[in-house]
C-alpha cells in the first residue's frame, strides 16, 4: 500500500522554531525524517533546539538568526536553505507574539509589533519561500495563529 503522507527528506522551514509550537512541529516533522531549517531571533536558544533535535531525531538541522519583521533578513535566511539543501518544500510560519493586552490597555507600538510579527512575518516568508516553490513546482506553506 502506498504511503500517501510519507514526508521523509523532504526540507522544512519553521518560523518561531525555537520555543512553543515551533519547536513541537520541528520535532514531530523530524521524527518523520524531515530534514530542518529552524528561523527565530534568539541564537542560543535556536542553536540548543537544533542540536537537541539532531541528536534525538537523527535528521540534519540547520538554523538562522532571523528576524521575521525584516524581509532582507528572511530572504538572507531562505538563501542559506536554498544554499544548503537545495530547495524547500515545506514553510511552516508559527512566528508570533503570545503578550496581548486589553485593546486600551496596549500601546499603539505594542500593536505595531504585533502586526508586524504575526502579519508581516507570515508575508515576508511566504514571499521569499514561495518564490522558490514556484521554480520547482512544488511546496506547502502552513501557517498557525493564536
Amino acid at each position: 500500500m502506498k504511503n500517501y503522507f510519507d514526508i521523509k527528506d523532504r526540507i522544512a522551514v519553521i518560523t518561531g522554531g525555537s520555543s512553543g509550537l515551533g519547536v513541537q512541529i520541528a520535532k514531530a516533522f523530524a521524527s518523520q525524517g524531515v530534514k530542518l531549517a529552524l528561523f527565530a531571533r534568539r541564537e542560543d536558544k535556536l542553536k540548543a533546539v537544533a542540536e537537541e533535535i539532531a541528536d534525538e531525531f537523527g535528521v540534519e538541522v540547520m538554523y538562522a538568526v532571523t528576524d521575521v519583521t525584516d524581509y532582507e533578513n528572511v530572504e538572507e535566511s531562505v538563501q542559506k536553505v536554498i544554499d544548503k539543501f537545495g530547495r524547500i518544500d515545506i514553510l511552516v510560519n508559527s512566528a508570533g507574539v503570545g503578550h496581548m493586552k486589553h485593546a486600551l490597555e496596549q500601546t499603539i507600538e505594542e500593536w505595531d509589533k504585533h502586526l508586524k510579527i504575526d502579519l508581516s512575518g507570515v508575508y515576508y516568508a511566504s514571499r521569499a519561500v514561495g518564490k522558490f516553490m514556484v521554480e520547482q513546482k512544488y511546496g506547502k506553506i502552513i501557517n498557525l495563529g493564536s
